[in-house]
């Protein structure tokens, strides 16, 4: 064996393989003479060589012995290396198996991590895809709500033309009112200035409203046409009654239509004038005449130019004892000014004994609060170019200077 030594062996043999190759050096000298046979012995014959052999026997046993003493070590060497080698493999093959192993885990992990991308890719594709929807349908949406604001434009400008209109119409309607207005103050003056006071004494000791009203109220001839509309609301009744019947105007249209008709009014003067015309007339407080008469006995009550003269407080028992004055199927009609109007508004006040204005509403709602069901509300005009006056339901509350609210009583049934 020589002396050098291999690095690379002496850091993986143990003490054990560096002990016997120690031992070796120290007593297997194999370069020493004793161990080297004569080269002569390979000339010479088999036999010769056995002689020399036998004759040379102690050095052989000798040699065979320190020859069998390093192969015992050297054995044992080669053994501890097979066994070292064996470890190392064993160390590499676990290495190797841990190395396959951790390459099969980060193989698995790198497929889970592959699988979860590909999850995540396909979430945010279907992600994509519900947004491009939601896209899709934003622009839908944003294309209806052009058209439909394109449309409200439109809209609006029709709407802002006929409310132009209107407002031109209104416009229109109320200079026309105006300059009424200025007509009848014209017609006026020389009336207040001549004609009244040429016709009364200022020294009368009363007011006669009589006489207040033939000047203001307008013809009796003028009043029944205007009246004369009314009639057919009455026409198959026995029974009615004119409360505040005044000068009698409807108590003739009535009776020409033989229909049985009675006039209650508390003004003395007005009701000589009604007797001097041979029609049935009773004078009375009219509160007082319809509580001394049955509840459900009448089959009409008209009423013109009245409800403004009496204070609040008797407006509700107003509507509520002629509601139970009236059979069922009974007729109520009530006639007063039209404050919408301008003209006539003004002139309501030309009589110091109207109480106040009442809107149609309100005679409405009176109407409604007292019992009546089937309602209506037409408006009048005073001006009449066919013989009969001008009604409408709606668009007459501007023009016209009064209206009528007609109800009817309707008993509720089981």
């Amino acid at each position: 064996m020589g002396d050098q030594k291999n690095p690379e062996l002496n850091d993986i043999w143990d003490s054990g393989i560096r002990n016997n190759i120690e031992y070796l050096k120290d007593n297997c000298d194999v370069q020493s003479p004793d161990y080297i046979l004569k080269p002569g012995c390979r000339k010479k014959s088999y036999w010769s060589c056995l002689s020399d052999l036998f004759h040379h026997r102690s050095k052989l046993n000798l040699f065979v012995k320190r020859q069998t003493i390093f192969n015992e070590h050297l054995i044992r060497i080669i053994e501890m290396v097979q066994d070292n080698i064996n470890d190392q493999f064993k160390t590499i093959d676990t290495q190797i198996n841990s190395l396959i192993k951790s390459h099969e885990d980060l193989n698995n992990q790198l497929q889970n991590v592959v699988n979860v991308q590909q999850s995540d890719l396909n979430n945010i594709y279907n992600q994509f895809k519900t947004i491009d929807t939601q896209i899709n349908s934003l622009i839908k949406s944003h294309e209806y709500l052009n058209n439909y604001i394109q449309n409200i434009g439109i809209a609006q400008k029709s709407d802002l033309k006929n409310t132009c209109d209107q407002f031109r119409k209104i416009d229109t309607e109320i200079s026309n009112s105006l300059r009424k207005i200025n007509e009848v103050d014209c017609y006026l003056k020389p009336q207040l200035s001549s004609e009244l006071f040429n016709r009364f004494s200022p020294k009368a000791d009363r007011f006669n409203y009589l006489d207040f009203e033939n000047l203001f109220r307008g013809s009796e001839e003028l009043i029944k046409q205007r009246q004369s509309w009314y009639v057919d609301y009455f026409k198959g009744k026995n029974k009615v009654l004119d409360l505040g019947s005044g000068r009698g105007e409807f108590l003739e249209l009535l009776s020409a239509e033989g229909i049985f008709v009675t006039g209650v009014d508390n003004n003395e003067d007005m009701i000589q004038v009604c007797r001097n015309k041979g029609l049935n007339v009773i004078h009375s407080d009219i509160f007082d005449y319809l509580n001394s008469i049955p509840d459900d006995s009448l089959d009409g009550i008209f009423s013109a130019q009245v409800v403004e003269h009496l204070p609040f407080e008797k407006l509700h028992e107003f509507f509520r004892l002629a509601y139970n004055k009236l059979k069922d199927g009974g007729i109520f009609v009530v006639e007063t000014v039209n404050p919408y109007n301008l003209s006539a508004f003004r002139f309501f006040f030309l009589d110091p004994s109207h109480q106040k204005p009442l809107f149609p509403e309100f005679v409405y709602f009176m109407c409604q609060s007292s019992g009546f069901k089937e309602i209506l509300v037409k408006y009048i005009s005073a001006e009449t170019s066919s013989g009969k006056p001008c009604t409408e339901d709606n668009g007459g509350q501007w023009k016209y200077g009064d209206y009528a609210v007609i109800a009817e009583k309707h008993l509720a049934r089981d």
